[in-house]
């Protein structure tokens, strides 16, 4: 293996804190090296075919069926996987865009809904279809509520901290996690288990997402009412 190139694609990797993000990276690292060394596929490319790859996926989950099951689950796996070479190729060929950060995230935006339809009606159930929507639902929900509270409320484009214990939480629902998880739960034939995590801990999230934000602003008016007294004591005094 070419060292010169491997350790470009290292170098080319994130750092991540959640550990399903550090899993994927890893994985991704020799397909990422193989794609570089042995073709000429551009970072959008890979995005196009991963997208692709996941809508195959989908289908294949829309079936019903273990065999079929487990095939979308590693498809889908795939997916996630090719995800991450994309950028990581875009960084050592050094072909970033505007463009190709869009497409990426507007297919990963599209396909966790699709794969979770897909995922409820191979279960054949109309409680299947309930809680896959419950679990679709609360996916695009949560970020509406972060970039509306950054950028309509509070005006402002910088990363908000969160308390280390939502932080967590924010790390297990990650959409790295979700494509591991739904490769183990294929294999143990447990597609339920993915409908009823997501719905529950997704819903949960955005909700304490609100709780945060509101906590957040009625600091921030009674720091603002303090200060405003302070001043007009100054004034008077």
């Amino acid at each position: 293996m070419n060292k010169t190139l491997w350790k470009k694609v290292h170098d080319a990797s994130k750092k991540h804190k959640e550990w399903s993000m550090i899993l994927t990276d890893y994985l991704s690292r020799p397909v990422t090296w193989s794609i570089i060394k042995f073709t000429k596929f551009t970072p959008n490319q890979i995005s196009i075919f991963s997208f692709l790859l996941g809508i195959v996926a989908a289908y294949f989950l829309s079936l019903g069926g273990y065999r079929n099951l487990v095939i979308g689950a590693s498809l889908a796996m795939g997916y996630n996987v090719l995800d991450m070479c994309d950028g990581m190729v875009a960084r050592i060929r050094n072909q970033r865009s505007i463009l190709g950060h869009w497409t990426d995230g507007v297919f990963g935006f599209i396909l966790f809904p699709i794969i979770i339809v897909g995922l409820s009606l191979g279960i054949k159930s109309s409680y299947a279809l309930l809680v896959g929507l419950l679990a679709i639902v609360s996916y695009p929900l949560q970020y509406n509520l972060i970039y509306f509270y950054k950028l309509e409320v509070m005006k402002t484009k910088e990363k908000i901290d969160v308390p280390s214990k939502w932080e967590s939480l924010r790390y297990m629902y990650g959409s790295s996690f979700f494509y591991i998880f739904l490769l183990v739960a294929a294999l143990l034939n447990q597609p339920w288990a993915v409908l009823i995590f997501w719905a529950t801990l997704g819903n949960l999230y955005w909700i304490a997402l609100l709780v945060m934000q509101y906590r957040a602003i009625r600091q921030d008016e009674n720091h603002a009412a303090h200060e405003g007294e302070n001043q007009n004591k100054r004034e008077y005094a």
